[in-house]
């Protein structure tokens, strides 16, 4: 409490505890991919988690944009991964809506008759996610989270304008950034995160327009490591035909997986329930709102981690993921 409340003054107050104050111990606490077939009505579907973030994408074909949606923004705004433009709502009455206490409601803009659709839920914990909201001041400055550690990976966005999504990852450090809805090489910049590393509390930003100016307004999504939950990392491609990467998982392998080169290449998504396997497995691209392609065998099962092959394995080239645990 600042002097605005006056000196030696009175003061009554309310105060509410966060949830999720405990660090998840079991990767299906916190994650969920969920896919349905829609029928053209909005539909209520239970999950195993009470989501905080929903992706949900079209994976019949690129009629749609993959919408972000999440519980701070409340229902009816749609960020688009593989776009620029800034806060969609689509109306009180329509869009996702965060009102389930074991699910999520899907508007029926999402569930066009006879499309095959994708849900990626997270659900915030410490340690392992966190979502925060706030508007820029075009300064160099920092940003209080309560993830609890020190934030690996980072995806920022303005709601209040067209523009591209600015991604930090713990590999690239702290002078380094890449685009979410590109499939852009890494860049160097110091007006992304005025070439600071985030710590447990804070993250840093610098000036640029796409984190921080003055008359915009932003969501940031925070991800780190938890053991046996979640690993965000990198690997160097070795140019065999696969090579196993550990992300020290006790519990046979990923659930969900997100791979994308630091040079040129797009922000590849694998999941369980769409299978990962020794056979081929279904990718969607965040990047890109294509249909899903289901004729290609990029990655395979590891007892803990997961397998690439040749495709994302080329000699000396430094891949980013991030990966959950089954």
């Amino acid at each position: 409490v600042n002097q605005a409340f006056g000196t030696n003054a009175p003061l009554i107050y309310m105060a509410i505890r966060r949830a999720d104050q405990s660090t998840p111990t079991d990767p299906d606490e916190v994650f969920q991919a969920h896919t349905y077939t829609g029928d053209g009505s909005t539909r209520k579907y239970s999950l195993n988690i009470t989501p905080d973030m929903v992706i949900n994408a079209n994976r019949t074909d690129n009629s749609e944009a993959f919408a972000l949606n999440d519980r701070i923004r409340g229902k009816s705004n749609d960020l688009y991964t593989n776009g620029t433009q800034a806060n969609y709502f689509a109306g009180a009455a329509v869009g996702f809506q965060f009102d389930q206490t074991n699910g999520i409601e899907v508007p029926n803009y999402r569930i066009i008759n006879s499309k095959n659709y994708l849900n990626l839920c997270w659900k915030r914990a410490k340690g392992y996610f966190d979502m925060i909201a706030y508007s820029g001041n075009g300064s160099n400055r920092t940003i209080n989270h309560a993830l609890g550690v020190v934030p690996e990976m980072m995806w920022i966005k303005s709601r209040s304008n067209a523009s591209y999504w600015q991604v930090y990852h713990s590999a690239l450090g702290n002078t380094k950034y890449m685009e979410l809805n590109s499939s852009t090489p890494v860049s160097t910049n110091s007006a992304r995160w005025n070439d600071t590393t985030p710590t447990s509390s804070v993250f840093t930003l610098g000036g640029d327009d796409s984190v921080n100016d003055a008359n915009r307004t932003y969501m940031a999504y925070l991800f780190a490591s938890v053991s046996d939950v979640s690993k965000v990392g990198s690997y160097t491609g070795d140019g065999s035909s696969s090579q196993n990467i550990d992300c020290g998982f006790t519990t046979a392998g990923v659930e969900f997986l997100l791979i994308k080169s630091t040079s040129s290449g797009d922000w590849y998504i694998w999941d369980r329930i769409r299978g990962i396997a020794s056979g081929n497995d279904p990718y969607l691209r965040l990047n890109n709102a294509s249909a899903e392609v289901t004729n290609t065998d990029h990655i395979d099962t590891f007892t803990t981690g997961f397998t690439v092959n040749s495709s994302f394995n080329t000699n000396s080239e430094v891949y980013i993921f991030y990966a959950i645990a089954r």
